[in-house]
């Protein structure tokens, strides 16, 4: 009285589940190496911003430390003036940069997400 399924069936679900893991793999595999590259990116990035800022800070106190030294016996109110606007500029400058940077640039992950939105697609379809 139990009937078991057919072997075409039984054949077809095990290559469709074989189908679909293959995909799933293939669907990891990217995502992995998506985030490998992203983190290296960023990391590097941060570390050369983070080099940039330092040897940045100290130009601009060197600079400024000269313009006080030349100016202090004559004009020591312009000079501290001038070093204390030319500080703002720069904070306001960096500022309204990382704002630009953080709000543009391309999707995290966006070929995994891609990929994924495909494949959904794909198996949203009916089948005619």
């Amino acid at each position: 009285m139990h009937t078991e399924p057919a072997p075409g069936l039984l054949a077809r679900l095990r290559r469709v589940a074989a189908s679909s893991l293959a995909m799933l793999e293939c669907r990891i595999g990217l995502f992995a190496t998506e985030l490998e590259s992203d983190l290296l990116r960023v990391g590097k990035g941060l570390i050369l911003l983070l080099l940039a800022a330092i040897f940045g800070a100290f130009m601009l106190l060197t600079l400024l430390a000269l313009l006080t030294v030349m100016l202090w016996e004559t004009h020591r109110l312009l000079a501290l003036s001038l070093s204390a606007a030319c500080l703002l500029f720069a904070a306001v400058w960096c500022a309204s940069l990382a704002a630009r940077r953080l709000t543009s640039g391309k999707t995290f992950l966006a070929q995994t997400r891609a990929e994924f939105e495909k494949d959904r697609q794909a198996f949203s379809r009916s089948e005619p």
